[in-house]
């Protein structure tokens, strides 16, 4: 490809018109010039990368953080749609949903009561779901029936006890602006692991998301 650039003569891009912050700018230039030491120096020098001794450390700054900057957003999809909390691993994100949810039910976004259903299948089988009205979530199974994809986030706003079902509010993008979507999860959808607690979420699943803020 480098090649058929050359022998086209093609454009060529000198001017950064993706990160508008000049240390941002800065600190991947010198990246990209295998310069890692001094990016990574100028990202903490302006508060963007903090170093703890251990996991745990870094789990509870991360959460920390995290229930500091989502007091920006009192509506909770707008908190799904400007703040992110990422880790590369599962058990990572595992670790850093316990606390955040901690952190929700403590600052009383989430109701007092946890509806629980026991997970057969998948990543987490053998474990229980607990879920609580407020709780911000993530399908993780297609079902076109159901009207749910892989990856989509929501707020657990009602539960059905009788039936063993939880409906999830999402919000989209309508033809004259946002509208929420409300689907009612059977239980055996949550029992087969198609459904995780989201206020953590992989960087997998981030892939094309835009957010305002992203703690990492």
């Amino acid at each position: 490809l480098a090649a058929v650039h050359q022998l086209l003569r093609g454009g060529e891009l000198t001017e950064n018109r993706r990160q508008r912050d000049h240390v941002e700018r800065a600190a991947l230039a010198a990246w990209r010039t295998g310069e890692r030491s001094a990016a990574v120096a100028a990202w903490a020098a302006t508060g963007r990368v903090h170093a703890g001794d251990q996991v745990d450390d870094v789990h509870d700054a991360m959460t920390t953080a995290w229930a500091g900057a989502r007091q920006a957003w009192t509506d909770p999809h707008d908190r799904i749609g400007h703040l992110l909390l990422l880790a590369h691993t599962n058990a990572d994100v595992d670790a850093l949903n316990t606390r955040a949810r901690a952190a929700a039910r403590a600052a009383g976004d989430l109701a007092d009561i946890d509806y629980t259903w026991a997970v057969h299948e998948g990543r987490a089988a053998g474990t229980r779901m607990h879920l609580a009205i407020g709780d911000q979530v993530m399908t993780l199974t297609n079902d076109h029936d159901l009207g749910v994809l892989n990856g989509e986030r929501g707020i657990v706003t009602a539960v059905d006890v009788p039936a063993r079902r939880a409906r999830i509010t999402r919000r989209e993008t309508g033809p004259d602006g946002p509208v929420r979507v409300d689907t009612w999860l059977p239980a055996a959808y949550i029992a087969a692991g198609g459904l995780t607690h989201a206020y953590a979420i992989t960087a997998a699943k981030a892939q094309g998301l835009t957010a305002d803020r992203a703690l990492v």
